[in-house]
């Protein structure tokens, strides 16, 4: 992806069946985050979207550096006003797809 190139930011996409032991799907996105070492370790720049269909559920994880940025109100705005209205519809690509690029476009 050009944007690791370019900024070293990194943004991963993950859709799962499930979200169990976990009952907080941030907390779970927290989670992986760290332990796939998403973003820069030293810039702390990674961004990890977790959606969750059968649980209905999705949530934004930022590295450190990130939410200096992608605040977490701005993720959650994003979620409401952009993925989850598509995700109404059942168009999960496109929800995932707008979401992704606004948080980019905001991301500069």
């Amino acid at each position: 992806m050009t944007i690791n190139i370019e900024t070293t930011r990194q943004i991963v996409v993950v859709t799962i069946d499930s979200i169990s032991p976990y009952s907080d799907i941030h907390k779970y996105a927290t989670d992986l985050s760290n332990y796939w070492g998403v973003g820069d370790a030293k810039k702390n720049n990674g961004l990890t979207i977790v959606m969750c269909n059968p649980c209905k559920k999705i949530g934004i994880a930022t590295g450190t550096g990130t939410e200096l940025i992608l605040t977490n109100e701005i993720c959650k705005k994003v979620i409401d006003q952009t993925i989850i209205p598509e995700f109404k519809n059942g168009n999960f690509y496109d929800g995932i797809k707008n979401g992704v690029v606004e948080l980019i476009e905001k991301w500069k």
